[in-house]
């Protein structure tokens, strides 16, 4: 009997599968077999080896690609199994004193990918006639938040200016926050000085971050060590490095022992929780106690430490605020907030339906424009909102501190992605009956309407996703290991 997954391009004589998937019994090592698996993978067969003392010869299948046929088979499915396999050929290539940084990379790509896939495949685009306006009350007004001047609440903030972008647009080929604005002086000279000015005019100890990336790391880093015999704390930290993809085949256009800049990416502020979970910089800010991230783009220079903004966030004990300002015509290319379907959601003219980008771009339409100054309340969105910290993946010790579970073997941080609907603290533990197991997880993405029993396990890759109307409950006592559920388990919304 044949294995389930494997298929033979020739006949062979009474072959007898070993239990592994990847070790065959055959006596004939030169013959060429496919996988069943959708991608329909052609393996070679080489090596061969006594096993148990017998004469019968043990053929190793190697997922080893032909070189004439290597994307024609993958991209015909352009799914995450094909780009998984694609991006471990790349990894194999590179040196090896760098292949664990860039496989982390990759592998967050991978989740992003499929995360991709499962929204798109429970809502494909914007649906425009959905699309409106924001109200006033979905608004807080700058003018109508209280003063402050207690300067207590500055203890537990910190800075975080996103740096990982050149100045293509002004023909630079450098990090943008390199270029000197006054007196010699670049961006990040003059956000440091900002930073050293407020901490001494107010006592305070701000701590001064810097995400970079590949492209800027190097920029950043020559021109902070100016400062590294100063009061303030400043420390960088990088993002992911993506690989870019064919629009057509959906895989990357990077081939083998090639990692130059021209194939890869930095994925900005999209990359900002995941770089500060997977560089340990958010466990570290919390153990100094800072609770809130401030977060503007290097280059701006107008955007300093509101302390009436960080009261109203503190007092109302609101996760995540967004500064936005009018509209202005040279604005066009900007994202905005909309109300959509009762939410407010930032949409970027990438997301626009082509005959609408005329209505989006308008002034008079839509008025808001979208500062990229961001205020984060630390416990409250990255650590209240994320499962894995109440989780078996982390313990605590005497001390009151929270660490890492020694019987977790992976080294890498599981990576979560939750939709909209459990974005609220409110709505998180109302969907949650009990934090699942992920002691042997990697990755959940969770889109729509969907709820969580108590006694849940979660192993490997598990992505669920509920369509438009639907709901998923995940029942109680439930094992799901490398599984995608796109309403399987749904019952329809009341």
């Amino acid at each position: 009997m044949l294995p389930m997954n494997i298929r033979f391009e020739r006949a062979c004589r009474n072959p007898v599968p070993v239990p592994h998937v990847r070790l065959l019994w055959c006596p004939r090592p030169d013959l060429k077999w496919t996988c069943l698996h959708p991608c329909r993978m052609p393996f070679d067969l080489a090596r061969t080896a006594w096993l148990f003392g017998r004469r019968d010869k043990i053929c190793h299948a190697r997922l080893r690609r032909r070189r004439e046929d290597k994307t024609s088979h993958a991209s015909a499915e352009g799914g995450p199994f094909a780009l998984r396999t694609v991006l471990t050929r790349l990894v194999k290539s590179i040196p090896k004193r760098k292949r664990k940084a860039v496989a982390n990379d990759l592998e967050s790509f991978i989740h992003l990918f499929e995360r991709y896939q499962s929204e798109n495949h429970a809502q494909p685009e914007i649906d425009w006639d959905k699309v409106s306006v924001p109200r006033s009350e979905q608004i807080v007004q700058y003018k109508d938040l209280n003063d402050a001047e207690d300067v207590q609440p500055l203890h537990r903030l910190a800075v975080l200016k996103v740096n990982g972008g050149l100045g293509t647009s002004m023909e630079l080929s450098g990090a943008k926050g390199a270029l000197e604005v006054q007196n010699k002086l670049s961006f990040i000279d003059l956000a440091i000085r900002q930073i050293q000015t407020l901490n001494a005019t107010e006592g305070v100890d701000i701590p001064l971050l810097f995400m970079t990336s590949f492209n800027t790391e190097e920029d950043t880093n020559r021109i902070i060590r100016k400062y590294a015999k100063g009061p303030t704390k400043i420390s960088t930290f990088s993002q992911s490095r993506y690989p870019r993809l064919d629009v057509e085949s959906l895989l990357p256009i990077a081939k083998p022992r090639q990692d130059d800049r021209q194939t890869r990416y930095p994925p900005g502020h999209g990359d900002l929780y995941n770089a500060l979970v997977r560089s340990g910089t958010l466990d570290r800010l919390l153990a100094e106690g800072k609770e809130y991230l401030f977060v503007p783009n290097s280059d701006n220079l107008g955007a300093t430490v509101d302390r009436r903004i960080l009261r109203h966030m503190i007092e109302t004990q609101t996760e995540f605020i967004m500064q936005i300002t009018e509209k202005t015509k040279a604005d066009i290319k900007g994202g905005t907030l909309v109300d959509y379907e009762g939410t407010l959601r930032l949409l970027e003219l990438a997301q626009v339906p082509t005959q609408h980008v005329e209505e989006f771009t308008s002034a008079k339409n839509f008025k808001i424009f979208n500062t990229n100054n961001l205020w984060i309340n630390l416990p409250g969105r990255l650590m209240a909102g994320d499962p894995s910290y109440r989780s078996d993946l982390y313990t605590v010790t005497s001390g009151s501190h929270v660490v890492r579970n020694e019987a977790r073997v992976f080294e890498t941080i599981p990576l979560i992605k939750l939709g909209d609907h459990f974005k609220h603290i409110s709505q998180f533990d109302k969907r949650f009956k009990q934090i699942p197991s992920i002691i042997d997880f990697d990755h959940l993405t969770v889109s729509g309407d969907v709820y969580f029993g108590r006694d849940v396990t979660l192993r490997g890759t598990v992505i669920i996703t509920a369509n438009e109307g639907q709901v998923v409950h995940i029942p109680d006592g439930c094992s799901l290991e490398n599984s995608t559920a796109f309403s399987l388990l749904s019952s329809a919304a009341t």
